[in-house]
């Protein structure tokens, strides 16, 4: 898949996961900051959202912004909010795994196209960036890692 910017603005990429504080920010501020590296910023825009309503108007996990911060990005900050129908819409929809992706396209209007898995970009063969908010030490630099990975081949492959 190919996309580039439209006269009319930049590509939007909206990551989602299910409650929109802890894998999905982090994607959205791993993947602002990879396109700010490439002098890219202006051609692609980041947000996040969830597929389900826990942590509405939260911020993110203190721990995702704490695993960000350690790896140096500058951590775009953001409040808990869904997906909306008009998502849809306006840019690439990118979940976090074989689940995601499943209930996006549930949610999806007909004949939505715009729907993609963030590992599917990875070079790690996984089914998902496995969820770190309740899990063990680690957890949120092994969703890192996923995302990182997963970020790097998205934009290279709306690049191409």
């Amino acid at each position: 898949m190919t996309r580039s910017a439209s006269p009319a603005g930049p590509v939007r990429v909206l990551f989602v996961c299910t409650g929109n504080i802890c894998r999905s920010p982090l994607a959205a501020t791993v993947f602002h900051s990879l396109t700010d590296q490439a002098a890219l910023g202006g051609r692609f825009r980041a947000d996040s959202a969830a597929l389900r309503p826990h942590h509405l108007g939260r911020p993110a996990d203190p721990r995702a912004i704490a695993a960000a911060t350690k790896r140096g990005y500058r951590w775009l900050p953001s409040v808990a909010r869904t997906i909306t129908e008009r998502d849809f819409d306006t840019g690439l929809v990118v979940g976090m795994g074989a689940w995601h992706v499943a209930r996006l396209r549930e949610l999806a209007p007909a004949g939505c196209d715009t729907i993609r898995s963030l590992v599917d970009y990875g070079e790690e063969s996984v089914p998902e960036v496995p969820d770190p908010y309740d899990a063990g030490e680690g957890a949120f630099e092994r969703a890192l890692d996923l995302i990182e990975d997963g970020c790097s081949g998205l934009l290279r492959e709306l690049l191409a």
